[in-house]
C-alpha cells in the first residue's frame, strides 16, 4: 500500500505510444479512481480505556483478560497498601456493627433472657403474694409475711421494666454504632472513590497492561474493555487533505494481522478540530465485515475520493522541473507549461496545459 498523502489507483483504458529515435507519448483520457491514504488502528465499536488521572499504585485488579463485565462492575483498586487496609479495617468494624445491632447479638440476646427469666419471677412472686394475702386474712401467717411478699412482687415488676428498658438503650445504642461505621465506610469510600476504577459498559476485558504492585502514571491505559461484535477505524488525515473526506465515502484497508487481505468500510465521523501534534484529523469508519479482528492493530488505508473519474493522464517522466512538457508541433518541439492534478507512481493528471491528442516528447 503506498503511503502517499494523495494517490490515484488508475484503471487504463488504453493509450497510444509512438517509439521512434526519441520516445513519445500520445496523451489520451484514462479512468481512474482517486482516494486519501490515512492510517490508525482498529478499535470496537464501542469501548473504554479505564485510566488513572495520577500516578497511583495498583493495589488490585479484578478481572483477567477475556472476562465479561457488567456496567458499573468495579475492575481495578488504586491507592496506597495503608488506605487498602484502612479500607479493609472501616469495612470489618461496619460488618461487626451491623451484626451486633441485629435481635441476634450476643449482648441483646442476654438481656432477652434476663427478662424471660424476671418476667418467670414475677409471676411466681405474683402467687406468692396472692396466696400469703389469703393466709394472711385467715390468720394463717403473719401481716408482715404478705406484706413482705406483695413487695417482692412488686420488686419483681419493675426488675422487668429496668431489663427493658436497658434493652431498648443497648438496641439505640448498638444501632447508633452501625449506623456510624456505615457513615465511616462511606465517607472513606466517597474520598477514595476515584481509586476504584468501574466499568461504564457490558463488554469482554481485551487486555490488561499493569500487574498489581506496579506504579500507573496519569492517563497511562491500564486495561482496555469492548464488544467484538463490531469494529470501526480510527484514522488521521493529514490537513492537506481534510476537505475532500466526506460521510459515507468508502474505506479500504490492510492490517498486518492478516496479510494480503484487504477490508472495506465507510467514513462515518470526522472530528473537525486539529490534531495539533500530527497537524492531522481524526476520522471513523465503520468496518463491513463482521471478522475477530485484534483491537489496537495499526492498519493502512485509502478513503476513495473519486469513483471511475476520466481524467487526461501523462506518465510523469515526461514532465520537465517546474511542470512542464515537450510537445511535437509538426516537426518542432514547444516547451508548454501544464496544470498537475493528483498522481500516483509516474502517473500524472493534467487539469490544464494539454489536450487529448497532444504528442509528449521525452527529455532525454
Amino acid at each position: 500500500m503506498k503511503a502517499l498523502s494523495t494517490m490515484t489507483i488508475i484503471i487504463s483504458l488504453g493509450f497510444a505510444a509512438c517509439k521512434q529515435k526519441t520516445e513519445t507519448y500520445t496523451t489520451t483520457e484514462k479512468q481512474f479512481n482517486q482516494a486519501v491514504y490515512a492510517s490508525g488502528k482498529i478499535m470496537p465499536m464501542h469501548y473504554e480505556m479505564l485510566k488513572s488521572t495520577e500516578p497511583m499504585r495498583i493495589l488490585a485488579i479484578m478481572v483477567k483478560e477475556g472476562d465479561f463485565v457488567k456496567k458499573g462492575q468495579a475492575l481495578i483498586t488504586l491507592g496506597s497498601s495503608s488506605e487498602r487496609e484502612q479500607l479493609s479495617l472501616l469495612s470489618e468494624q461496619a460488618a461487626l456493627a451491623r451484626n451486633s445491632a441485629g435481635k441476634n447479638a450476643a449482648e441483646l440476646k442476654q438481656l432477652m433472657e434476663k427478662i424471660s427469666l424476671a418476667k418467670q419471677q414475677y409471676q411466681q412472686d405474683v402467687l406468692n403474694a396472692e396466696r400469703y394475702t389469703d393466709l394472711a386474712k385467715d390468720k394463717a401467717v403473719a401481716q408482715k409475711d404478705a406484706d413482705k411478699a406483695v413487695l417482692q412482687a412488686k420488686t419483681s415488676l419493675v426488675q422487668i421494666n429496668t431489663l427493658q428498658e436497658e434493652y431498648h438503650v443497648k438496641t439505640a445504642a448498638l444501632k447508633t454504632m452501625a449506623l456510624n461505621a456505615e457513615e465511616d465506610l462511606a465517607r472513606f469510600k466517597g474520598q477514595h472513590s476515584k481509586n476504584v476504577l468501574t466499568s461504564n459498559l457490558e463488554g469482554k476485558v481485551l487486555s490488561i497492561d499493569f500487574k498489581p504492585g506496579e506504579i500507573t502514571g496519569p492517563g497511562e491505559t491500564i486495561l482496555l474493555i469492548g464488544s467484538k461484535e463490531k469494529y470501526k477505524l480510527e484514522l488521521l488525515i493529514d490537513e492537506r487533505d481534510i476537505r475532500q473526506i466526506q460521510l459515507g465515502q468508502k474505506v479500504f484497508f490492510e492490517t498486518d494481522a492478516f496479510a494480503e487481505r484487504q477490508f472495506g468500510g465507510i467514513v462515518t465521523k470526522i472530528d473537525p478540530v486539529l490534531q495539533k501534534d500530527t497537524r492531522s484529523f481524526r476520522v471513523e469508519a465503520f468496518v463491513n465485515e463482521v471478522v475477530d479482528f485484534f483491537p489496537q492493530s495499526s492498519v493502512e488505508a485509502n478513503i476513495l475520493i473519486r469513483q471511475k473519474a476520466v481524467a487526461l493522464m501523462v506518465p510523469g517522466d515526461y514532465i520537465l522541473p517546474g511542470d512542464s512538457v515537450l510537445i511535437q508541433k509538426g516537426d518542432q518541439q514547444q516547451k508548454v507549461k501544464l496544470t498537475r492534478g493528483t498522481e500516483n507512481d509516474n502517473w500524472v493528471e493534467v487539469k490544464a496545459g494539454l489536450k487529448k491528442g497532444d504528442v509528449l516528447i521525452k527529455s532525454k
